[in-house]
């Protein structure tokens, strides 16, 4: 007999699916074995839209785990947040960088204290010692001038990035329900970041009740090129059920579990960034 097979699209679950208790047999894997999706937005280098034509779309938000499109705006709450710093050393073009010099995971201390590297800069014969003390504070490299120390406007030479884990709601797209994903806010991403930071903060009651827009808008590079960056909106509350969900998800995620969450790889520096010197605040990535 022919096998049946209930198709959906790719937006959908059977109802069959929605209506059915899990009977999957216990093992040894558990939740610090998972890892969050990212939600990101195309710019004109992000390989999926080479990857995914006519799916992927430039200026849109992308979900990573379900290979699909939200659109230029999506509505989301916080469930956590952090602070980290990523140590990149500057890209020339054509370079391929997978890994920071270091990292300060909690914001404060750097995984490599004690050491020091020397780089170079695309059209810059100078080398530049970049000193590791134990924290960030101490080692003074999260300021204007640290990357080149004959420069007072360079820019801090480790790179500042807000995470948020995020609840998104899906019926935007068609959907039920919420997905968590994690949103990453680097370089020109920091300001944007900081202001949700402050309707956070402003708003009364816990920020993962809040309700926030998430949009993409376009703005110029410091050559005239286009690359698209995030703003947000304040959008009201969760209802009570929502809400005692997401404190749920809240005191499951915040703290060490999220901390593990390795989102690195969303702060590389770009090809844009290296034909821009990494001089640019407003270079996006």
């Amino acid at each position: 007999m022919a096998n049946e097979v209930t198709t959906t699209g790719d937006k959908g679950v059977p109802d069959w699916v929605r209506q059915t208790a899990r009977k999957q047999a216990p093992d040894n894997i558990d939740a610090s074995d998972m890892q969050p999706p990212r939600i990101k937005i195309m710019q004109g280098t992000s390989p999926e839209l080479r990857d995914y034509p006519g799916q992927a779309r430039l200026g849109d938000f992308w979900l990573d785990s379900r290979l699909m499109s939200l659109g230029r705006e999506f509505k989301a709450s916080v469930i956590t947040r952090r602070k980290s710093y990523a140590l990149w050393p500057p890209r020339a073009p054509g370079q391929d960088i997978n890994q920071p010099l270091a990292v300060a995971r909690d914001g404060v201390h750097w995984d490599r204290p004690g050491e020091e590297f020397t780089v170079r800069f695309p059209n810059n014969p100078k080398g530049y010692v970049w000193k590791l003390k134990n924290t960030v504070q101490e080692s003074g490299l999260d300021k204007f001038g640290s990357s080149r120390h004959d420069d007072p406007k360079s820019p801090p030479a480790a790179t500042l990035t807000y995470d948020f884990l995020m609840a998104i709601d899906l019926t935007g797209i068609g959907e039920r329900g919420y997905t968590l994903a994690v949103v990453t806010n680097a370089r020109s991403g920091v300001k944007p970041a900081k202001k949700l930071l402050t309707m956070m903060q402003e708003q009364p009651g816990d920020y993962f009740y809040h309700i926030y827009r998430v949009l993409s808008h376009e703005m110029k590079g410091p050559n005239g090129e286009p690359y698209y960056g995030f703003q947000y909106r304040a959008a009201g509350y969760v209802d009570a059920q929502i809400g005692a969900e997401f404190a749920q998800l809240h005191s499951e995620w915040n703290g060490e579990r999220f901390a593990n969450v390795d989102t690195t790889a969303a702060t590389q520096p770009s090809a844009e960034s290296a034909r821009a010197g990494d001089d640019e605040d407003d270079v996006p990535f």
